[in-house]
């Protein structure tokens, strides 16, 4: 088992590159872990589409840095074909979205949270990638008083 503890400023980014040979199986399962629900999770294993996928709380284009309290996704596809990359809520019944990404044409995706307080659960997949997931989940702070998850009391 490989485990690492970083402390990590808000604001700021870390970067891990972690070598296939490390995991069984050449099948990867990795884990990060923070506070107020913050949580990160990849699965996959070699075969896995060169889609690359990031996660950002939205601001708001005309006030600068200001948070509209919503989820962006930006999927990018570096090589190969077209891939169908299905989004999904684990947690909140958000409905699922679906959309097709092109050798280097980013894809922008919103979520609005609002119906959810700020939490958000969501795995992204790619169609014909058995294995491969990127789950994000977590709080979107935005400076404004706010709710426990919804989930916790059963409220979804």
């Amino acid at each position: 088992m490989i485990s690492a503890t970083y402390a990590v400023k808000a604001g700021t980014a870390m970067k891990e590159s972690f070598d296939l040979s490390m995991f069984s199986g050449g099948k990867y399962d990795i884990a990060v872990h923070g506070p107020n629900g913050f949580f990160r999770q990849f699965t996959g294993g070699g075969n896995d589409p060169a889609i690359k996928v990031r996660c950002f709380h939205e601001t708001n284009k005309e006030v600068r840095n200001e948070l509209t309290g919503n989820i962006e996704l930006l999927i990018t596809h570096q090589r190969g074909g077209t891939h169908t990359v299905q989004i999904t809520d684990n947690s909140y019944h958000a409905v699922p979205v679906t959309k097709i990404v092109h050798p280097k044409k980013p894809v922008r995706v919103v979520l609005n949270l609002a119906g959810q307080h700020g939490w958000y659960d969501l795995s992204v997949k790619v169609a014909g990638a058995d294995g491969f997931e990127h789950r994000f989940a977590g709080h979107l702070e935005t400076g404004n008083p706010s709710y426990t998850d919804p989930l916790m009391g059963q409220a979804t």
